[in-house]
């Protein structure tokens, strides 16, 4: 007979008698007993299941118990000696902030006020990452031909495969029906009517899905057109601008801060639409200054350094401000280490090489500096091997991973030297001199050339216009620029070099854009 409900630590005392039809007995002798708490089993029923940078902890109920501990590691044989104990915790228990790939060992035990139950056995689980699609095609972009458009972009880590969509709207999604699937970079669309805007995103695919769109980009197809000309028909910039920043997102020219003709440097923002011939005012930057260096990464302008207030004597800034054509919003990164003006750059691997420059003006100097830029890590590393020698004002162009700087001025020299840096090599060569010695000219690649647009010298602005073959090493003239300029801004549309604004010959700003058609 089981007497229940009793007190812990309280004495009872019974006697039994038997019972028949007759009567019932005498008492038996008399006994006693006092109840205590027994120290509960140990937990049954443990589980572990694994998630990213997490695993959950489960187990049965057990009588008696008040309370649970789980003890952990990640080595196996877990005890209450070895483990971390995570003290009163309920089933199931979600240990959080664990390393996925890492297998963590488990034991549970069962409490109350007896004691502590032996060891319940040992279950183990690893957390892992889960299974995402690849990331979004970075560099992607469209170069028009006739009757067809060729669309590139940068290879995707995990990706098998990779898929073009296309329309004639802009604001092309996953949703178009028009789909090139598995397709190849360099992609060439063919069939296509001259005149017509097409536009482009890319997606990377792999076994577990398929990835955001990339920036969207659009190119006009043209019938062939005279080649080594120069056109005068863009639209001009509605206000003169020189010393400004520029880059090309998207089929777009974006044009930031520099010199207008009068007064401190300006904040203005302005984007050239090459499909409607417009120039239009964008979110103003938050910095002014003049001279700084500019590069697009995944689809935004980062500009770095340059001059205060549009005089270099009133000082230099280490600003990187970062503008964001789909928000129209300006963020800013970790300043430059150097401050310093009139650099060149490159962008290689998603990642923003600045080198050369000044650092102070007076003295004007020209430096060896080289930093580089990571986005995805908001830093920059000064590892990289500088400059054999000092320019201010060069060019920079990168081609086939190499970053290719141009000319710029050393003290009193306008060089005419060309150099190119290997990031995976960490070092410096010499490659083939320009034609003609310049600094703050205009340099862009197209179909693997570089070409070199104005600048200055001791005679004052330039209109040379060269042309770089890197695989060659050699470099051909081509036809003159209609107006001799430098601190231009420029960029690659259509398989055509834009050069716009500066200053010409005369010392005047210019509003001017000319159009290269190699």
């Amino acid at each position: 007979y089981v007497h229940t409900g009793l007190t812990n630590g309280t004495t009872y005392y019974y006697v039994i008698t038997a019972v028949n039809t007759a009567g019932e007995s005498a008492e038996s002798v008399q006994v006693s007993a006092a109840p205590v708490l027994a120290i509960p089993a140990a937990p049954t029923g443990v589980s572990a299941v694994a998630a990213s940078t997490q695993n959950t902890v489960s187990w049965n109920a057990v009588s008696g118990a008040t309370s649970y501990n789980v003890y952990w590691s990640t080595a196996p044989g877990v005890t209450k000696t070895s483990g971390t104990k995570m003290p009163s915790v309920s089933t199931p228990f979600v240990h959080t902030g664990l390393i996925n790939g890492t297998t963590y060992y488990y034991i549970v035990t069962a409490q109350n006020g007896a004691g502590e139950s032996p060891d319940s056995a040992q279950v183990s689980a690893t957390p892992t990452a889960p299974a995402v699609p690849p990331a979004a095609p970075g560099g992607v972009s469209a170069a028009a031909g006739n009757a067809q458009n060729t669309i590139s972009w940068n290879a995707v880590s995990g990706a098998t495969s990779y898929n073009v969509y296309w329309s004639t709207a802009s604001g092309v999604t996953k949703a178009s029906p028009n789909k090139f699937a598995n397709a190849s970079s360099p992609f060439a669309h063919m069939g296509l009517t001259n005149g017509t805007t097409y536009y482009y995103v890319v997606t990377a695919q792999n076994a577990n899905g398929e990835s955001v769109e990339s920036v969207m980009v659009s190119a006009i197809p043209a019938a062939a057109s005279s080649s080594n000309t120069w056109s005068t028909t863009a639209a001009s910039l509605p206000v003169s601008q020189s010393a400004m920043a520029s880059g090309v997102i998207s089929g777009v020219l974006y044009i930031a801060v520099g010199n207008p003709p009068t007064g401190f440097a300006t904040t203005t923002v302005r984007a050239y639409d090459p499909a409607t011939n417009v120039w239009t005012t964008k979110t103003s930057a938050p910095t002014s200054r003049a001279l700084p260096a500019a590069g697009v990464i995944n689809g935004k302008l980062y500009v770095v350094g340059g001059c205060v207030d549009s005089d270099c004597r009133i000082g230099t800034t280490n600003l990187l401000e970062i503008y964001d054509p789909v928000a129209n919003t300006w963020t800013s990164g970790t300043p430059m280490p150097t401050a310093r003006w009139g650099m060149a750059t490159g962008v290689i691997n998603g990642k923003l090489y600045v080198a050369g420059g000044s650092i102070a003006c007076p003295p004007c100097s020209s430096e060896t500096v080289l930093e580089v830029y990571d986005p995805a890590t908001n830093s920059w590393s000064s590892t990289a091997q500088p400059l054999p020698l000092g320019r201010l004002m060069p060019g920079g162009a990168v081609v086939n991973g190499l970053f290719y700087v141009f000319g710029g001025n050393n003290g009193a020299t306008y060089l005419n030297s060309v150099v190119a840096y290997d990031p995976v090599a960490n070092n410096w060569t010499t490659k083939a001199a320009m034609p003609t010695a310049r600094y703050s000219s205009a340099v862009q690649v197209i179909n693997g050339i570089v070409y070199v647009a104005g600048g200055a010298a001791s005679t004052g602005a330039l209109s040379a216009l060269e042309a770089y073959d890197p695989l060659a090493n050699s470099w051909t003239s081509k036809l003159n620029m209609p107006t001799g300029r430098y601190a231009m801004g420029s960029g690659v549309l259509n398989g055509r070099l834009y050069t716009v604004g500066g200053t010409n010959a005369a010392g005047t700003i210019v509003s001017t854009v000319e159009v290269y058609v190699p």
